[in-house]
Formats: C-alpha cells, sequence, structure tokens
C-alpha cells in the first residue's frame, strides 16, 4: 500500500474528536476539508457544530484552515463568516499549493494536521505536504459528483488498508 494514501489516523467525523486529543500532538494549525468534514457541501454557511468546533480550538491556540478543491465564492462566505483563513481550488490531491500555502504562512509541520474525509484527495494531499493526517467519514450522505466519482477510488483502498489493519482510531494515537 502506497504510504501517501495511509492516514496518521481516522475517526468517525471531526466533531466526535476531542480538542485534547490535537493538544497532546501538538498541533497549532489544523487543516480542515470543507465539504462533507466541516459541513455538506450545499450548505452555504457555518452549522452551530462548526462555529462550537472552531471556539473551542482557538480557546486552545489551535488555528482552523479551511481548505478546499471548491471555488472561491463558495470556500471563501463559508470561511469568512467563520472567521478563518481559507485556500480555495487547492488542486489536491496535488501538494503544491498546500505547500506554498506553508511556507508562506510559516507554519511548522511537526505542528499541523489536516482532516477530511477523502483518501484520494485529502489524506494523498496532506500527506504529499509532509502533515499528518486524519481520514473522517462523510458527515452527509449526499455529495457532489465530483466526490461521487472520487469514492470509487477510496472505497476499494479504505477496505484494503482496514483489511491489513493501517487504519489507526484517533483514540489509539
Amino acid at each position: 500500500m502506497n504510504k501517501r494514501f495511509v492516514p496518521y489516523c481516522v475517526a468517525q467525523s471531526i466533531y466526535e474528536i476531542e480538542p485534547a486529543f490535537f493538544q497532546k500532538h501538538k498541533v497549532k494549525t489544523l487543516f480542515v476539508d470543507l465539504d462533507n468534514t466541516l459541513d455538506a457541501y450545499d450548505t452555504l454557511s457555518p452549522s452551530q457544530r462548526a462555529k462550537d468546533l472552531k471556539r473551542q480550538l482557538e480557546n486552545l491556540g489551535i488555528e482552523i484552515i479551511v481548505v478546499s478543491n471548491n471555488t472561491k465564492k463558495r470556500v471563501s462566505n463559508y470561511a469568512i463568516e467563520l472567521g478563518v483563513k481559507y485556500i480555495y481550488s487547492l488542486g489536491k490531491p496535488f501538494a503544491f499549493k498546500l505547500k506554498r500555502f506553508i511556507n508562506r504562512e510559516n507554519i511548522d509541520l511537526d505542528k499541523t494536521m489536516m482532516i477530511g474525509d477523502q483518501i484520494i484527495t485529502d489524506v494523498c494531499c496532506g500527506n504529499g505536504a509532509g502533515i499528518r493526517t486524519i481520514l473522517t467519514h462523510k458527515i452527509v450522505e449526499e455529495d457532489q459528483w465530483t466526490t461521487t466519482f472520487n469514492r470509487l477510488f477510496d472505497n476499494p483502498r479504505y477496505r484494503k488498508m482496514a483489511k491489513k489493519q493501517l487504519l489507526i482510531n484517533w483514540r489509539n494515537r
């Protein structure tokens, strides 16, 4: 199995991960995928639970940065309302735009994680940038057509990693 596809750990959703986990792992920057990780792809404004998570992590000194392959309009409106930095049209699974942002913002890779619901995009991009990744399940059943297509590649990889016991629950890290 290509190590680029293997996440540091897995979780049911970003919302089940206790903030203390990020403290334990000395995280200061958390790149978070937007669609089907923070909120449904058709949710225009941050949900209350996204706002609560941002506030909890901010109180611990952890900065959330929204990352997405989606358009500037979609990502910027959501992120600005949430009060966080963002990167749109990121080009996941490729990591060059993320690496450029990390270098420009002088972000410490050892204190950074990326969390998302797709292996082929989120995990691959984060691992390619040299940061630890957390793979979640999607938070709603409905996906954009592009994501539905990506899951055709994700699902067999997920089953293979599960069979090889490469998917470590966040509670065991």
